[in-house]
Formats: C-alpha cells, sequence, structure tokens
C-alpha cells in the first residue's frame, strides 16, 4: 500500500484494508483526516475523492507528506498557540479540532493519531 512514497498508513494491514473497503464501498466526496501521513498519501487517491482535507500539528512533517500527495489534498497546519502549551493541551486541542480549513459537511472523517 506504500507505492514510492516510503510514507505508508501507520497501522496494521488488516486495519488499512479495513478503512480502504469502506472507501470504496462508500467513496466518499469529500474527505476531512485529523493527523496527515501515509494514509493520507494512500486513502486520498480514489479517483471518485473531489476533497480531503488533512489537518496536521507539525509542520516538518507536513512539508515531508505534501510532495506526496494529489492536487485533490489540502493539508493545513494547526500550530499550537504557544510554546507555554504542548501538544494535547486542552488549548492546542481546540485550534486543532476548530481549525479554519474545517467547514461544511464531510462524506468521511477519519482521526488519526493522539488527542484527536
Amino acid at each position: 500500500m506504500t507505492g514510492n512514497t516510503g510514507l505508508k498508513p501507520y497501522m496494521t494491514e488488516e486495519e488499512a484494508q479495513i478503512i480502504d473497503s469502506f472507501l470504496l464501498k462508500y467513496q466518499p466526496r469529500r474527505c476531512l483526516e485529523w493527523g496527515i501521513g501515509g494514509s493520507t498519501v494512500v486513502f486520498s487517491r480514489h479517483s471518485f475523492i473531489e476533497q480531503w482535507i488533512g489537518i496536521e500539528w507539525h509542520h516538518e512533517w507536513i512539508r515531508k507528506v505534501q510532495p506526496f500527495v494529489s492536487p485533490r489534498v489540502q493539508l493545513h497546519e494547526a500550530k499550537p498557540p504557544s510554546t507555554e502549551c504542548p501538544y494535547g493541551c486542552q488549548v492546542s486541542i481546540d485550534t486543532f479540532v476548530n481549525h479554519p480549513a474545517i467547514t461544511g459537511s464531510f462524506d468521511f472523517i477519519f482521526i488519526d493519531g493522539d488527542y484527536r
């Protein structure tokens, strides 16, 4: 499932197949993912997906993933509001969950990672 990116979903092959089977069955057009990475690259490749919005807190990780996603994928950074508020504190969580890129309705929402 990795293709030639070197990125793969951080999950078991069985878990990845379950999610992929769901996507194939329901063919969502507009998707939201909290926590981007190999799953973003792999799952957003389906031709029926029109828009995949990914929200991630780690700037360098976004830069690493960005070259491998299709133009239908929009990656957004949810930067912690201050260095005094570490990843996972309530203010950071609120910033992540209430990111301005999250608008309208979604056919599929994938929560991938801690504190999400």
